[in-house]
């Protein structure tokens, strides 16, 4: 049989493959570089499209950062016209209340003043002596009043100004909530 068989080209092949060093089996054919330079460059542009995304990311927290303190300065500001508002309203309430005792003082003196005067007018004119003693004892009753309105009045300022610091004390308590509130939220954030 003088063709070559099947077994022949086998071992041609063979030979052929065993011919090659081991250096040459080693290196990387064209596909496996290929491979490797797409992985390599696949990767390059992960990279650079991460690099790009976390860019954007650390631009659009430190616009909702500005947006979130002007919010709190907006806030504080609302705050602050609340409070001065109230605080108008409150010396409005409180002059008006000054006013109301004021006329009540006047008035129960007016009151006291023409009791007195129709009362003990006629008797004080046919009787001086007796009159004097009246007219004293009412002075006194009138003195004493007085000084009754006036404590009523002390009562009432130590009352405003009692008051005025358990309000000033609520809004210090109110302001500090509000400090370690933000001041917690900025830990859980920065946490994350």
């Amino acid at each position: 049989m003088g063709g070559s068989t099947s077994k022949q080209k086998r071992r041609g092949t063979r030979r052929g493959i065993k011919g090659k060093s081991n250096e040459e089996r080693m290196r990387p054919t064209r596909r496996e570089v290929d491979e490797k330079d797409s992985v390599i460059l696949a990767l390059k542009m992960a990279e650079t499209e991460w690099k790009k995304e976390r860019k954007s990311l650390r631009e659009e927290v430190k616009r909702l950062r500005q947006k979130m303190e002007e919010k709190e300065a907006k806030a504080k500001l609302h705050e602050w016209e609340w409070v001065v508002e109230q605080m108008c309203l409150e010396r409005a309430v409180r002059e008006e209340a000054v006013e109301r005792w004021k006329q009540l003082y006047f008035a129960i003196k007016n009151e006291l003043d023409d009791l007195i005067h129709t009362t003990y007018g006629e008797a004080l004119r046919l009787k001086p002596q007796e009159g004097a003693k009246t007219v004293q004892e009412l002075r006194k009753k009138v003195i004493v009043r007085e000084e009754t309105i006036e404590t009523l009045r002390g009562r009432i300022d130590l009352m405003e100004k009692q008051r005025i610091g358990k309000e000033t004390e609520n809004d210090l308590l109110r302001q500090s909530l509000r400090i370690s509130a933000v001041a917690a939220e900025r830990t859980r954030h920065y946490a994350k």
